[in-house]
């Protein structure tokens, strides 16, 4: 690897744009230095098996620095950990600060987030992402590819429950998830995921009040009841109260659906 700082130039024969899992265990695997041109957001149900890693070695570190008691990690805290051995190698440019990167012929400008701008010049350049990235045409697997949609609720009256997960295939929901961090059930939430297109995204039939009345029932169906609310003085049964739940915000989790290719010193979405 070369490197120079010469007015706020850069050089580098081999450079990894992107923050996701892969990009960060691909940048850390090969030395090369990363680019994030954002920091794509992953959630808190997201885990990775270390076993799909397929490297006995780098699995056992991860597994010994984590004190994991079970093959799985979180994926967020794993593409982070690779981020964080990369910045120990300053080999984590910039980290989250970039705001806009634009690709030309051998070189690329940076756009941090205090406006400063650099200059990067690379022989080779490995894409794994598209967003705030000008200058460069991608192409993808699927023209309209699923997003994942994630509702997120308030649960302001629900018996206790030990469930962390529900699935469903009888409607736009795929699974639901509960948070597992809040101290008390009162103040937990859930997150319904629903995989759509863009179109899908922006139907009518996908407005918030339709989500509200799918979970309501794929609640119900779990065994998922309101709050006690007295006792039946003649059975001894707990009355209860109806499950109610307060929207609280959508995020749409973009698919990263680039097509593996080679395109002269450029290549999108590298397998090895």
């Amino acid at each position: 690897m070369r490197q120079q700082l010469n007015k706020h130039v850069y050089e580098f024969d081999n450079l990894v744009v992107g923050s996701s899992l892969r990009a960060s265990r691909y940048s850390y695997e090969h030395a090369y230095p990363i680019l994030n041109n954002r920091l794509e957001y992953i959630p808190f149900f997201d885990f990775t098996d270390l076993e799909s890693l397929e490297d006995e070695s780098l699995s056992g570190q991860i597994a010994a620095d984590f004190q994991l008691e079970n093959p799985q990690i979180s994926t967020r805290n794993l593409r982070n950990y690779f981020l964080s051995l990369l910045s120990l190698e300053g080999l984590n440019m910039f980290s989250d600060k970039v705001n806009a990167v634009r690709v030309s012929d051998e070189s690329l400008k940076v756009v941090t987030e205090n406006s400063r701008v650099y200059k990067i010049r690379y022989n080779n350049l490995f894409l794994f992402d598209d967003k705030n990235i000008e200058g460069v045409q991608f192409a993808y697997q699927a023209e309209q590819p699923h997003h994942r949609v994630l509702d997120w609720y308030h649960l302001q009256s629900a018996s206790k429950s030990d469930i962390e997960k529900i699935t469903s295939q009888d409607g736009t929901i795929g699974e639901i998830y509960f948070t597992t961090s809040d101290k008390h059930w009162k103040s937990r939430r859930l997150v319904a995921v629903s995989h759509l297109t863009e179109g899908e995204i922006n139907d009518s039939n996908n407005l918030e009040i339709y989500t509200r009345y799918e979970i309501l029932d794929i609640l119900k169906k779990a065994g998922i009841k309101g709050r006690k609310n007295g006792t039946n003085p003649e059975t001894g049964e707990h009355y209860r109260l109806s499950v109610k739940i307060e929207f609280e915000g959508r995020e749409i989790v973009e698919s990263n659906s680039l097509l593996s290719r080679t395109v002269g010193n450029m290549r999108f979405n590298p397998d090895e």
